[in-house]
């Protein structure tokens, strides 16, 4: 409790429970984007992560995640950097985050994978907060290796991010900026975006 972790490279968890309660977890800008020093939380069993602080951003690639009661702040819009939650895991994970304040530059939430996994992100009860309009929404799914999957969103608000399905979700072909249809998409219960 009271205290600040600050991660500067990968964790590798060897399949372990992770909890983190009532702490500051900080990740600089400007780390190699690769698997090693990216400062990745790597093969946990699950992640629980609640009432904590998150400055910079939380890189998950992991089972199972349940993010609770947390507050994301990160003031750069850059690349991978610019996101508060990186959710790069592999088929079959599952990540819940609930209750969460995203005060971000242009970016909140991405998913991603050089590999084509099937992801599984339900996202309630939080507000997303964007201080500069760029092309992202305030969750992203990049497709352009193949990744799909399903994203539930549930009693969310968007609030200056881009002007696409309400700020909240946009999912495309980061590479060409083509949208994509590999996620079957649901707000407050009804299906918006359907898998093809």
């Amino acid at each position: 409790e009271d205290c600040t972790v600050n991660v500067q490279s990968s964790l590798y968890t060897g399949g372990i429970k992770l909890t983190l309660k009532n702490l500051t977890y900080e990740v600089p800008t400007g780390l190699t984007y690769d698997e090693y020093n990216f400062a990745f939380i790597h093969g946990a069993s699950s992640v629980n992560v609640s009432d904590c602080i998150i400055n910079g951003g939380l890189r998950l690639d992991s089972d199972k995640a349940t993010i609770e009661n947390c507050e994301f702040n990160n003031n750069t819009g850059s690349g991978f950097d610019g996101y508060g939650l990186f959710y790069y895991g592999k088929s079959g994970s599952a990540v819940t985050v609930s209750d969460c304040t995203f005060d971000m530059v242009s970016k909140a939430i991405v998913m991603y994978s050089e590999s084509k996994y099937v992801y599984d992100l339900t996202v309630e009860n939080c507000t997303f907060t964007a201080s500069t309009t760029d092309d992202k929404a305030a969750i992203q799914m990049h497709t352009e290796c193949g990744i799909s999957g399903t994203l539930n969103i549930k009693n969310c608000t968007a609030t200056g991010f881009y002007d696409v399905n309400g700020g909240l979700w946009n999912e495309v072909n980061n590479s060409t900026k083509a949208d994509t249809n590999n996620f079957n998409i649901y707000v407050d219960g009804t299906q918006v975006h359907t898998a093809q």
